[in-house]
């Protein structure tokens, strides 16, 4: 025992191995750098070598991108016709999509200059993939097609290829989107593109249940979308005139993994149902991957400092019992004693108000994070404007939107003298439908079908409203634009006129000859901006027709009901 005391007032203690002060095993042995939490060797026993070398965290960052670029490269290279496949994931925030570094990978055999310039960064003429917000750039726009397809069915359309709008379009078996590969082969889209199914069991692991082939360049020449120059070097320069997207839900991980192809790439394959089958497994692959790499960064952190932690106690209270002069046996078994008394006490008022303190945090975190993302989206997506149209065009739009509301005029007031007054067409809505018809001529809101289904929606649901509900005229009118907009979104039929005609005809002061003219009036206008849109060589209206059995449209407002009962079967 003198001994010991003089060790300790000299402090020439041997440090290194504090086990060996109470045992002579040498199968158990620490190694502890006071000065460094994170960089620890330790050998728990002598057949588990669990060593963490100096500079690991950068060893398992060039790990976990090395391994992600080979789950993609697996992933597009036993897929058919796939050229380039890349990973882009939803940021923290939920507005921006941004494309992980080796996120991506392209066929060797398939690449050329201009091909390289999308994925050698060390090029001067390099064309990075920024960061894009859902709806924008080609990611960006199949983001915000796959997400509205897996929240519900939309109704289908025929369409016509090339030169249209995306937004809003929804491809199924009955029509081709416009633009589609579906529609390849004849003027009117009427082919058929397969569509994979696959389902989760768990509801943090999903991908979307349908994947949608879509044409580059009619969304890179889309006059609705925003300029983005990458997307308009897909198109044009690079020769990927086909991409898919298929989004993935990983443990709160979200994002979408988009794959192109040739525009020559036979249709048929690439539709074909294990092929699709494939690239949503593939895709689930994926998502899993890039979610497990930041989850095993972190547990790998959060060993390695639970370790030191705990190897840090045990050598300070081996040294004390020395010091001390205790047997380890009592020690422990006072533990034991004092841990068991501790486990049948109640929860004291201190840990209730510890409780009450998290959730409080948590939801006070909640809606800071959501106010930082508000702040976000109000800043805007930082995308250059469309550029404005030449003055031929312009020229052209105003002897169109002349001669129709003219033509429109004219036709009111000849029916007005002729029966009677309630015989006019209320022309305020038909303002918004030139503006529609000769300056946005490929926009879906523009064609024909949405134009008289909802027309046929608004008007009717607002002259119900007017006429059957007796409240205050800004209810009534409140209640009948949110009715009919929804509706119309729910049919896939948006029509800004028809939300301005059931407004005006919420007001109970008009009559059903007067809905009838309305419809006639619109039935005109198509007629006109028809002849008048197709003189000019650069123009093409409509883009689609699109009309359907009636029946399909009872079906879409209530294909919730129909799939909560396929659920139960």
């Amino acid at each position: 025992m003198s001994e010991t005391n003089n060790e300790a007032q000299n402090h020439e203690m041997p440090m290194d191995d504090p086990m060996s002060l109470i045992s002579e095993n040498k199968d158990f042995v620490l190694e502890i750098d006071s000065d460094n939490e994170d960089d620890t060797s330790v050998l728990l026993d002598e057949n588990e070598d669990r060593v963490y070398p100096p500079g690991a965290d950068n060893q398992e960052e060039v790990y976990d991108m090395q391994f992600l670029h080979r789950v993609i490269e697996d992933a597009g290279r036993w897929a058919f016709g796939i050229l380039l496949a890349e990973l882009w994931v939803m940021d923290d925030t939920g507005t921006l999509l941004f494309r992980p570094d080796c996120g991506w990978w392209a066929d060797r055999y398939a690449s050329t200059e201009a091909f390289s310039k999308l994925t050698d960064s060390s090029l001067p003429d390099y064309i990075p993939a920024d960061p894009c917000m859902p709806g924008i750039g080609l990611p960006g726009y199949l983001w915000s097609q796959a997400t509205t397809n897996t929240r519900s069915s939309t109704i289908r359309q025929s369409t016509i290829r090339g030169g249209s709008n995306f937004l809003g379009t929804s491809r199924q078996h009955g029509g081709a989107r416009r633009g589609s590969v579906a529609s390849r082969g004849s003027m009117f889209g009427t082919g058929t593109i397969g569509s994979g199914m696959m389902h989760s069991h768990h509801p943090d692991q999903s991908s979307s249940a349908k994947l949608t082939w879509c044409e580059v360049k009619p969304l890179a020449d889309d006059p609705d979308q925003p300029y983005c120059e990458r997307t308009q070097y897909l198109a044009n320069k690079a020769g990927l005139g086909l991409a898919a997207g298929v989004t993935f839900n990983v443990g709160g991980t979200r994002g979408i993994v988009v794959y192109m192809a040739r525009d020559t790439a036979s249709l048929k394959d690439l539709t074909d149902s294990t092929n699709e089958e494939y690239l949503q497994r593939a895709t689930s692959v994926i998502g899993s991957a890039y979610s497990l790499r930041r989850a095993r960064i972190e547990v790998v952190k959060k060993r390695r400092k639970d370790i030191n932690k705990c190897w840090r106690r045990v050598r300070i209270k081996l040294l004390a019992i020395r010091f001390m002069g205790l047997s380890l046996a009592k020690v422990v078994e006072r533990e034991e004693q004092k841990a068991a008394l501790q486990k049948g006490k109640s929860q004291s008022m201190k840990d209730v108000m510890k409780e009450l303190d998290g959730t409080v945090n948590k939801v006070a975190g909640y809606f800071k994070a959501k106010i930082k993302q508000e702040a976000k989206k109000f800043m805007g997506a930082n995308v250059k404007a469309p550029p404005p149209m030449g003055w031929s065009a312009s020229a052209f739009t105003f002897m169109g939107c002349f001669l129709t509301f003219a033509m429109l005029t004219n036709f009111s007031k000849f029916m007005q003298q002729s029966y009677g007054p309630e015989y006019s067409i209320v022309l305020p809505p038909f303002g918004a439908l030139m503006g529609l018809h000769y300056g946005l001529t490929s926009a879906p809101a523009s064609q024909p079908r949405n134009a008289i289904v909802g027309q046929v929606l608004g008007l009717t649901i607002a002259h119900l409203i007017g006429s059957y509900l007796d409240v205050e005229l800004w209810l009534r009118q409140s209640l009948a634009i949110a009715c009919a907009v929804g509706i119309m979104v729910k049919c896939s039929a948006i029509h800004p006129p028809a939300g301005a005609a059931a407004v005006v005809f919420s007001s109970g002061t008009f009559t059903w000859i007067q809905v009838g003219m309305m419809l006639v009036g619109n039935v005109l206008a198509i007629l006109s901006s028809t002849l008048i849109n197709n003189w000019n060589d650069q123009r093409q209206f409509p883009t689609f027709w699109g009309f359907r059995p009636i029946n399909d449209y009872f079906s879409a407002l209530f294909s919730a009901k129909k799939e909560s009962m396929d659920k139960e079967k």
